[in-house]
């Protein structure tokens, strides 16, 4: 239940009350119901959202496989239901969320923009960490090719990554550009990397000093250019402690403000705006939408020209996506591959009555030209339908603004030890057992930043890539079928939800191995020392 009296944008209030799975589900209802009606009326008639929204979720990216305008009109009927229907709460007045985004003109807190130049060497080599190494130039190369082999990211990722080593003319023009990052200090968002390349980061992130000391800082000694919105003119403010006291912004408590301040700068260079806010539950919702509303303001401000503006999303690999033919068929045949260890996995998918280990891959479906296409659903029913709603809006502006042509960079990231997950100890031993189920490897956050920054790079600064809106597609979700870092879950024999509870148990039977070799050690050396006595 989403805050009653919070300002800024929020749910809507219904009895005295701001329901949000009610909400949640009208919104997915919405978006089937522009296809068809009794598809709507079935969404709406399901109980128990929070544990039966994968199955709406599923159908919907089904029944949008059938045609472009399916697609696009699902993913436009959900954004405009969203902005309609979400509200807008300033000095305890509450209008229309999309009213209030026109409404509202001014800037708030926000009418000064500070700006930092690093003093840093920019790096001339784009890097990838990985297990204790800094991979460039061909050891780069060679490393991708070996993650294309195993089938741990698609060929097309792969393609995306060596082209950051392969072309030195990308981050030459890197200067021509500036990327705003809703969320800039993200764990999983490029901002280091940006910075270390000497690239131009407008940064939107909360206004809370230490968040704001530490980008600071970050840019002070890289070779980058931060602009930041301010509350006080730069030149009134002493030092960086100041500069970070006043430094920042409320996505969700000002987003009219902030959209406004955006569009305020000069339209000197083109930008790429990226999405890597996250909170917890419901409030995911609300930083989704807030960041959705101030993309879509700057796609309106520039859709004369649209090039001016691209888009860059971390989609997560925990969803329903359209995949790969390839990818859905190699995952087939993991499943169907007879090894030693197939014995135990039956095994255990038999004692769980089938919950554990199922099979990864569903049933093709065609589209009007009967065409197949092939749909992964890697849904986590644990991380809920107000998660899975934030990465669907993403999902529809990506598809919608591609259309009105503007380049879109949404590839699948992996799944990666941050520390807000490996916190949840269950959630470190499965991680620790999921390689166990080939070719699924886990990333350290250092290395997810920086392939997902090459890829957001590749995309945005090139025109080879499914970006490019001028490339053509069967159906808009293949957007996110290529440049996909998935970290093998793809290509992988189980469905992801199928295979938790037996990663922790192989993490455990790992580390129990060990236990047992020491004690048979001791008992050799035991028995050694009876016979040598005898």
């Amino acid at each position: 239940m989403a805050d009653v009296k919070k300002p800024g944008v929020n749910f809507p209030l219904k009895d005295g009350k701001r329901p949000t799975s009610t909400v949640n589900k009208q919104v997915i209802a919405e978006a089937m119901g522009a296809m068809d009606s009794k598809a709507k009326e079935m969404v709406l008639k399901t109980s128990d959202w929070r544990h039966r929204y994968a199955d709406q979720l599923i159908r919907m990216v089904e029944m949008g496989c059938a045609s472009e305008k399916a697609a696009l009109d699902q993913a436009k009927a959900g954004i405009e239901y969203m902005h309609k229907t979400f509200t807008y709460i300033k000095d305890g007045n509450e209008i229309p969320f999309d009213e209030a985004m026109i409404a509202i003109k001014d800037l708030g807190d926000y009418k000064y923009t500070g700006v930092i130049k690093g003093t840093g060497a920019p790096i001339d080599e784009y890097t990838v960490p990985y297990k204790n190494k800094k991979l460039t130039g061909e050891a780069l190369v060679r490393q991708v090719d070996k993650w294309v082999a195993a089938g741990t990211i698609e060929p097309s990722a792969g393609e995306g990554i060596k082209a950051m080593a392969e072309k030195p003319e990308i981050l030459a023009n890197l200067k021509n550009r500036r990327f705003v990052l809703l969320g800039a200090g993200s764990a999983m968002g490029p901002f280091l990397t940006l910075m270390a390349l000497g690239a131009h980061v407008v940064a939107i992130d909360i206004d809370r000093k230490p968040v704001w000391q530490r980008l600071i800082k970050v840019a002070r000694e890289s070779a980058g250019t931060i602009t930041f919105p301010l509350k006080k003119p730069m030149d009134q403010l002493k030092d960086d402690d100041e500069i970070a006291e006043n430094a920042g912004c409320d996505l969700m408590g000002a987003t009219p403000h902030i959209a406004n301040w955006l569009c305020s700068l000069d339209d000197s260079t083109p930008f790429t705006i990226g999405v890597y806010v996250y909170l917890d539950g419901f409030l995911h919702v609300l930083l989704s939408i807030a960041s959705d509303a101030i993309i879509k303001a700057m796609c309106a401000k520039y859709a004369s020209n649209p090039r001016m503006v691209s888009l860059g999303y971390l989609c997560t690999p925990t969803d329903v996506h359209v995949v790969p033919a390839e990818a859905a068929q190699e995952s087939r045949q993991r499943y169907s591959a007879v090894t030693l260890d197939k014995v135990w996995e039956s095994g255990i998918h038999i004692l769980s009555g089938g919950k554990f280990l199922q099979k990864n891959t569903r049933p093709a479906v065609k589209d009007e030209n009967g065409n197949e296409l092939h749909i992964m659903d890697e849904l986590s029913i644990a991380q809920g339908p107000n998660y899975a709603l934030a990465k669907r809006l993403q999902h529809w502006r990506a598809m919608v603004a591609r259309s009105e042509g503007h380049p879109v960079s949404s590839n699948i990231a992996p799944s990666t030890a941050t520390v807000s997950v490996i916190h949840a100890k269950t959630f470190a031993w499965a991680y620790g057992g999921m390689p166990h189920f080939k070719p699924i490897e886990i990333f350290e956050p250092a290395t997810s930043n920086a392939v997902m920054c090459a890829l957001l790079l590749s995309d945005v600064m090139t025109d080879d890539t499914i970006a490019n809106p001028e490339r053509q597609l069967a159906n808009p979700q293949q957007l996110f079928s290529e440049g996909a870092f998935h970290g093998g879950l793809w290509r992988t024999a189980y469905k992801l939800d199928s295979i938790a509870e037996t990663s922790v148990l192989i993490y455990w039977m790992d580390r129990l191995k060990y236990i047992l070799y020491a004690i048979l050690l001791i008992l050799i050396i035991v028995v050694k020392m009876v016979v040598l006595k005898k």
